[in-house]
């Protein structure tokens, strides 16, 4: 049997949605249809598949719409759907092309795929504000990747290490060069910064032992310091 594709998955969800009164820009549907919404794309699916495995996240969702998650028997194991039901009345749809990238239409019946523009002013100061909070986080916190090495607590020192050291120089990183996106952490990395940091970073990330930790996070803390310095001059007020 020939693997489901990609393509077969859209082409079977536009199919089922596009007819559909209530439905538009493929998932952007009158906010009490939601259920209606997956019940149509899981008869959908199910016409190519049946469903291994699906997750529905808790609601309310950290964005405010509905969301599940499914794994088709007959397509690849990384082919997972992550399919989004957008509630018509709510403003965050998820179009702001400096976070999103251009949206790929499969219909819109009234013209919801309109640009969000980002509030730049206040962004620059939401920004401003949460360096300093970075910078003060990491001065308190940082430290405790190498305290749990003096400790003989290797594995605590590996997670602090990502969570205290990395995060914040990867966000702190992206405020000066991709501030619309300084939350994504390392996804889109390889797109959005330079390869040699990139590099940079991947070599931190991957440590070998403890001595190799304690290394990587005096590395880490000096690009944390550069980094801090091109954030402030990035985000200062110009006359």
């Amino acid at each position: 049997m020939t693997p489901i594709t990609r393509d077969d998955i859209t082409g079977a969800v536009r199919r089922a949605l596009e007819p559909l009164p209530y439905v538009d820009l493929q998932a952007d549907a009158e906010d009490d249809r939601a259920a209606d919404v997956f019940d149509a794309v899981e008869s959908a699916l199910r016409e190519l598949s049946p469903i291994e495995l699906r997750y529905v996240l808790p609601e309310p969702t950290w964005h405010g719409h509905s969301q599940r998650f499914y794994r088709l028997r007959d397509a690849s194991e990384f082919l997972v759907i992550d399919f989004v039901v957008v509630h018509h009345s709510k403003p965050d749809k998820f179009l702001q092309r400096e976070l999103h990238g251009e949206p790929i239409v499969y219909f819109d019946k009234s013209g919801v795929v309109r640009p969000e523009p980002v509030d730049r002013k206040a962004l620059k100061e939401r920004l401003r504000d949460r360096v300093e909070s970075l910078n003060v986080n990491f001065q308190l916190f940082g430290l405790l990747a190498p305290k749990e090495i003096w400790r003989g607590n290797p594995l605590d020192a590996l997670v602090y290490y990502h969570g205290f050291t990395l995060r914040p120089l990867v966000e702190m990183l992206r405020i000066s060069r991709t501030p619309e996106r300084h939350g994504f952490y390392v996804r889109y990395a390889r797109h959005d910064l330079p390869s040699a940091l990139v590099g940079e970073l991947t070599d931190l990330f991957y440590v070998r032992d403890a001595a190799d930790l304690l290394e990587k996070h005096a590395r880490a803390k000096r690009l944390f310091v550069e980094a801090l310095a091109e954030a402030r001059e990035s985000l200062a007020e110009r006359p």
